[in-house]
Parts: C-alpha cells; structure tokens; sequence
C-alpha cells in the first residue's frame, strides 16, 4: 500500500512539472544580425524551461518591444528552430555595423546568420594571380544572399550581404573596388 502511494505521488510530481510550461518565441526561419524583430520571422510555442524563461522572448515582452515606434532589432543571428534569447534584441545603437554587398562566386556553404571572412586575391593585368589572399575583414555577418541575375555576373554568382562594422567599411570597400578576386570563408561554429 505504502509503494503505491509514494508511486501515485511520485506521478503526480512528474505531471505537474512537465504542465510547468511558458510561451515563448522561436525563430521560424533564420534571423540575421541587423534585423527587425517582427512576428513573420518568429512562432509562439509552449516550452518547459525549468525556471530559464526569463532568457528567453516571452510573449509579453514582445508586445512591448514592438509598442516600442523605433522597434527593436536582433542585436546576434538566431538560427532558424531556435528559441529566441532576450540578449539578441536590442536597438540600432547597439550596432555599430554597415551592409555591404559583395558579388562571389564560391561555393562553400553559406547562408544567413553565417559569420564569414572577407580575403581578397588581386590580379597583374594579364589576368593572373599576382598576390598571396590577403584577409580584409574577419567575423562578417551574413545577412542577406541573392542570385546575381544582372548580364555581367558570371554563372553561379551571388550577392551576399554582409554587415561590416564601421571602422572597416573602407578597407571593404577598397578591396571590392579593386581588381581583385573576393571569396568569402564561412568560420566554424558561425
């Protein structure tokens, strides 16, 4: 008798905690640095957190970020099916990024969300390689990629956006005026 009881309490402890559930947001697709914070990207879903839903974008919180008329942005990429911690929303001010387009045609897997880094490879006018890659910018966050379809670009390019920060946009900038091959390395892990 006395097992069955403790057994009866004992299920009763696991149900309760297992309804202990809190909405909170995710994101449906991928969200990129620079970012508005509006509900297209994101879903509302009911999780057990065990006392952690105070890091992650509840419901309410989200209604008062979009009250909010300069409206909030994500501040870090969330990748897409992950919930959304409140330390990727912030304000404009907190960034200190510029976008940037750059035409490559590499293939290496990159996406939005991506952290990359920019090396550039200048040719002599023969058309050769003249230099060893130079490394222009590290840690750019990609947030935007689309099929270059102009009647210049060459089978497989694409324009990546990548958001540089302030005090490298010239260097960027120079390197993508140049005569110089661009390719874009994704980092590990970014």
């Amino acid at each position: 008798m006395l097992l069955v009881a403790i057994s009866v309490a004992i299920g009763a402890w696991v149900f309760a905690q297992a309804d202990k559930t809190v909405p909170v947001y995710r994101a449906h697709a991928a969200v990129s640095v620079g970012e508005r914070l509006h509900e297209a990207s994101l879903e509302l879903i009911n999780v057990n957190l065990s006392g952690a839903h105070d890091s992650y974008l509840a419901a309410e919180e989200f209604d008062a970020l979009s009250a909010n008329p300069e409206g909030p942005l994500f501040v870090r990429a969330v990748p897409a099916g992950e919930l959304v911690p409140r330390s990727a929303i912030g304000s404009s001010g907190d960034l200190d990024l510029r976008p940037v387009s750059v035409t490559v045609a590499n293939t290496a897997p990159i996406e939005v969300g991506s952290i990359v880094d920019l090396w550039a490879m200048a040719e002599d006018l023969t058309g050769r390689e003249a230099t060893e890659p130079q490394l222009i910018a590290t840690g750019l966050h990609v947030r935007a990629i689309t099929e270059d379809d102009s009647i210049f670009a060459a089978a497989n390019d694409n324009v990546v956006q990548v958001l540089v920060p302030e005090e490298e946009v010239g260097r960027v900038l120079a390197a993508l005026g140049s005569t110089s091959n661009i390719t874009l390395v994704p980092q590990l892990g970014g």
